[in-house]
């Protein structure tokens, strides 16, 4: 009976030592056995269970994915990832102006998408961001490292520089003019109509000024679009920031079919077409190519009473000296001196 008792009591290990002794009283009771009594005010009294999380663990801390410097508008999007096995997973972001978290705080609700976008951000201003995972029975994972970024709502600009009513060439230069007072330029579009055509993206460029080529003549007008590192685009404009007249080309063919653009010699100096020699035409002499160089004492250099007249010069300590009478027949070396390259004529 004893043993029965003892077994009965081992089994109350959860409850409280009052509430123990007034179940074993009761027992002893039954066996004629007396003991004192347990104050009432323990009764309810009990032992409390350990917190779920030190049994089962806390929930994975989601990682936040790379974010930009700057981001466009008044909107920020925030995103991450966690363990590609874990499920029954909900999250909640917040944002503040600190990195403690404790000014301008924006909380979101708890969310099962793995991104939250935080809306009606300052311009000008550095938000801070984390995030953090909650298991379905209440465990939530710390908060992950903070990602930062500042707002950038403002528009950049762009303007290209003046041109001439009227070009002499098709070969001429776009400069423009560009700022932003958030982000940063980081490239400028030109856009190009010809001959009254719809506008064309002719490149993107970031320095400034662009060689423009043109394909005929006519009249051709353009635009800039500024975009700055933040993504913000400027809105094209209505009308085109410049006008210019293009001519049409002047050509001259050779002897030899080859095609010479002399539009600006016509057009900037007044040279007339006919007035041009074509001479012998392109590559009718070919040039001496890694000329071979002889040294005093070796066969070939002239002797004192066999002056010739020479084109000399000197790179970097290294001489060279080539006769004006192979430069007749030939007119051209292309030699390399001392690591340079360099064209000799006559």
């Amino acid at each position: 009976m004893r043993s029965a008792m003892i077994s009965a009591v081992s089994k109350l290990s959860y409850r409280s030592p009052c509430t123990a002794q007034r179940t074993f009283l009761m027992l002893v009771l039954l066996g004629s056995v007396m003991l004192g009594a347990c104050s009432s005010s323990d009764e309810s009294t009990e032992i409390a269970d350990p917190p779920l999380d030190e049994i089962l663990g806390e929930a994975p801390m989601p990682t936040l994915e790379a974010t930009p410097d700057y981001a466009t508008g008044t909107e920020f999007s925030l995103a991450w990832t966690v363990p590609e096995d874990t499920t029954d997973l909900r999250y909640q972001a917040q944002r503040a102006t600190d990195p403690e978290f404790t000014i301008d705080l924006e909380i979101s609700e708890w969310i099962a998408a793995t991104s939250y976008t935080f809306t009606d951000l300052a311009d000008g201003v550095t938000y801070f961001y984390r995030i953090r995972s909650q298991l379905s029975d209440g465990r939530s994972s710390d908060f992950s490292a903070a990602v930062q970024a500042t707002q950038d709502a403002s528009l950049p600009s762009a303007q290209l520089g003046e041109l001439a009513a009227d070009q002499t060439s098709l070969h001429f230069d776009l400069s423009f003019a560009a700022s932003d007072l958030g982000s940063g330029v980081a490239a400028v579009e030109i856009w190009v109509r010809r001959n009254a055509l719809v506008f064309r993206h002719y490149g993107t460029f970031s320095e400034s000024p662009v060689p423009f080529v043109a394909e005929q003549g006519g009249p051709h007008s353009f635009y800039a679009v500024a975009i700055d590192s933040a993504g913000n685009r400027q809105p094209t404009p209505v009308d085109p920031q410049r006008t210019t007249q293009v001519p049409d080309a002047v050509i001259l063919v050779d002897n030899g079919g080859f095609e010479w653009d002399i539009t600006h010699a016509v057009h900037r100096y007044g040279l007339q077409v006919a007035h041009w020699g074509q001479g012998l035409g392109r590559d009718a002499i070919p040039p001496v190519i890694e000329p071979d160089m002889v040294g005093p004492g070796e066969d070939g250099f002239p002797d004192l009473e066999n002056i010739a007249l020479v084109i000399g010069l000197t790179v970097d300590g290294e001489a060279r000296a080539y006769k004006q009478g192979d430069l007749n027949n030939r007119e051209v070396v292309d030699d390399v001196v001392a690591g340079a390259h360099l064209a000799v004529t006559y």
